[in-house]
């Protein structure tokens, strides 16, 4: 065995275990996930996320909506759906328009998917601020009526 390789398997070997007792202690993705967005993972299931891995993602396709939202869970206690969407900017005391109307069309979405499950939202901000809120039908279908107004608007834009 060369010096090299007789001061390297020591110090991979270390690193290894390092490793293994950090993944052990820390808890399971799924609940850091649910405590992160303020979601008791007693009572919620993660069925999804896009907050880093590639795997896992659930793909919205409704009504002309299509997305990712940043996680979807299951609220087991209440047999419904909440939509969490993670914000990188700290919470100043409002959320935007257009992240309100984000939420809504995946709550809309996931409705569709989840064959009209009851649901809700919740935004995560970076400060660790989260706040709920409720899915409101009429602003979802006021938001899908916009969709042919858009549409048209990009057609008739000079190229």
């Amino acid at each position: 065995m060369s010096d090299l390789a007789a001061f390297l398997f020591p110090v991979a070997l270390v690193a290894l275990v390092v490793i293994a007792i950090a993944r052990a202690l820390s808890p399971p993705r799924a609940k850091r996930i649910c405590k992160e967005f303020g979601l008791d993972p007693k009572t919620h299931k993660l069925l999804g996320d896009d907050l880093g891995q590639k795997r896992g993602r659930i793909f919205l396709r409704a009504d002309g909506v299509v997305g990712v939202p940043d996680a979807v869970f299951r609220d087991t206690a209440h047999d419904s759906l909440v939509i969490g969407e993670a914000k990188s900017r700290r919470f100043r005391g409002h959320i935007k328009d257009y992240e309100r109307f984000q939420l809504i069309l995946y709550m809309g979405a996931s409705r569709r998917k989840f064959r009209n499950a009851s649901v809700a939202g919740v935004f995560r901000f970076g400060c660790g601020s989260t706040i709920a809120m409720p899915f409101d039908e009429a602003v979802y279908r006021e938001l899908i009526a916009l969709i042919p107004r858009y549409k048209a608007a990009l057609s008739a834009r000079p190229k």
